[in-house]
């Protein structure tokens, strides 16, 4: 599946093309019983809700658009954006290669819930936006520049690198110079942080997904993956899964909104 494609904005539910759900709802248990917190994740099965998730993806889609503009190419006459630049480099990283019904399933609900479930403002938005490969601070390939393509640049310094993703977020790719902002830095060590302290939380009772994520290579998508909260042939479970998005945009998400509006107040004074 294309990650970057366009979004009509309609909700795979309302048009029927919705697969045959597998056992269960895809989210690994963290094992507590709780009936409480059962009903909480149940998935959406009301028109209302239907409606909510498919606005929320309308706005995701509006505010992708809008914030990473310089990697679309308009059409004449105007029918919205296309994507110029497409990667799927992290996602090949977070689905499987070919998803059967339940993996697609599971795949579809995490995307959903703990993804465009955050899309409220840019502090969310950042996340889909690196899922597409198109995240302002860290694009994916070549930026046009007067109709002709540069090389993208890591937005916290200014270098260039084979995978800005990394780079950014976890400070440097192998063989590269590391990136060298003190700011970004001070997000990344708060990031990995958490994110650390919830695979520990999780040690005993899912050791499995606690040793993939100490072998991923430390700088590389696989382990970024693993950082956002979902990876190929890794069952994460649904306590991390969920919360690992929310420390992406805490983080990251935070302060990606922070620099578009520093620079938007500066273009305007």
């Amino acid at each position: 599946a294309d990650a970057t494609g366009a979004d009509d904005g309609r909700d795979a539910d309302v048009d029927g093309g919705r697969p045959p759900r597998a056992d269960g709802d895809g989210r690994e248990s963290d094992g507590d019983g709780s009936d409480a917190e059962a009903d909480e994740e149940e998935p959406d099965t009301t028109a209302a809700q239907r409606a909510w998730n498919a606005d929320a993806r309308r706005r995701c889609v509006d505010l992708v658009k809008d914030r990473e503009a310089e990697l679309f190419a308009k059409k004449d006459p105007p029918n919205g954006a296309e994507f110029k630049l497409k990667s799927a480099a992290l996602w090949r990283e977070i689905a499987e290669e070919n998803p059967n019904g339940a993996q697609y399933s599971r795949l579809r609900y995490w995307m959903r819930t703990c993804v465009f479930g955050l899309t409220a403002d840019e502090t969310g938005t950042a996340l889909v936006a690196l899922l597409c490969g198109c995240w302002w601070a860290a694009p994916v390939g070549r930026q046009l520049d007067q109709g002709v393509g540069v090389p993208s640049t890591c937005a916290a310094c200014g270098a260039t690198s084979e995978c800005l993703a990394v780079h950014l977020l976890l400070g440097e790719c192998d063989g590269e110079a590391a990136c060298s902002c003190p700011e970004a830095d001070e997000i990344r060590l708060r990031w990995e942080e958490e994110v650390d302290d919830l695979y520990t939380a999780h040690a005993t009772s899912h050791p499995a997904a606690v040793a993939e994520y100490l072998i991923a290579p430390p700088r590389s998508l696989r382990r970024v993956a693993l950082m956002i909260g979902r990876a190929s042939g890794v069952k994460v479970p649904w306590g991390l899964a969920s919360e690992l998005p929310r420390v992406f945009t805490r983080t990251w998400g935070a302060w990606s909104r922070l620099k578009l509006e520093e620079a938007a107040r500066g273009a305007a004074g």
